[in-house]
């Protein structure tokens, strides 16, 4: 195993809360309304996704535009700062020192706009950790699909594998969402969830491994988890 790869929303930084509030605001405006339990079944789809299904639900102007008062809103939320969410974020940490002698690369692969992700990367102070970092918004326009090519689809899995020079077998993913795990199966990967507030009732059931919501997992965990993997294969 010699590709590590993380998302970015709700798996490094607690954003949920975030998206939730700027998309209700999106929708109220339109007269409609989001509760915490309708975006339990949205959290971890793209935006496109995601407009074009509150859309349908208040059916005035279009999915990009309310796509675009979303995306305003949560500007302005991410100026005020975004939560880290610590287990990752500290397990990032202790791989940085110790990514030579595991012979380790990391990235990041997010559904979410590069700009976003860039920035939550640089105010965490870990960017410069990462081998590759892709947006499955801004870094896929050279595949073709007409259902989509963000997650759930596993393009932006094998676009990073291909940035990290390493085959999508030998690669783990850390997902917090039903759809981020569904990527990277179908990407060949290992996939193990980490479950937020948000996507605690998703259905992990296809993961190789689920770590609980308030469970810890560090380096230690990690290597375990990894050396099991390579028992099995």
């Amino acid at each position: 195993m010699r590709g590590i790869i993380f998302d970015c929303d709700g798996t490094l930084v607690d954003s949920e809360h975030a998206h939730l509030a700027s998309w209700k605001t999106a929708v109220l405006k339109r007269g409609g309304n989001l509760t915490q339990e309708d975006y339990f079944q949205l959290a971890g789809y793209s935006e496109t996704l995601i407009s074009a299904k509150l859309h349908a639900s208040v059916q005035i102007d279009s999915p990009e535009a309310i796509a675009e008062d979303k995306q305003l809103e949560f500007f302005k939320l991410m100026q005020q700062g975004i939560p880290e969410m610590k287990r990752m974020v500290a397990l990032i940490r202790q791989l940085i020192p110790m990514k030579h002698a595991l012979n380790v690369k990391l990235a990041v692969a997010s559904a979410a706009r590069k700009n976003e992700v860039i920035y939550h990367l640089e105010r965490l102070g870990i960017k410069d950790a990462f081998d590759a970092v892709v947006s499955g918004r801004d870094d896929l326009t050279h595949i073709h699909d007409s259902e989509g090519v963000n997650k759930p689809k596993p393009y932006i899995y094998h676009h990073v594998a291909e940035l990290l020079e390493l085959e999508p077998s030998c690669c783990i993913a850390f997902e917090d969402s039903q759809p981020g795990i569904q990527s990277a199966l179908g990407a060949g990967m290992v996939a193990v969830a980490v479950p937020n507030m948000f996507t605690r009732y998703h259905d992990f059931s296809s993961a190789h491994h689920l770590v609980g919501l308030n469970e810890p997992f560090e380096l230690e965990q990690l290597l375990d988890l990894l050396n099991d993997h390579l028992l099995r294969v």
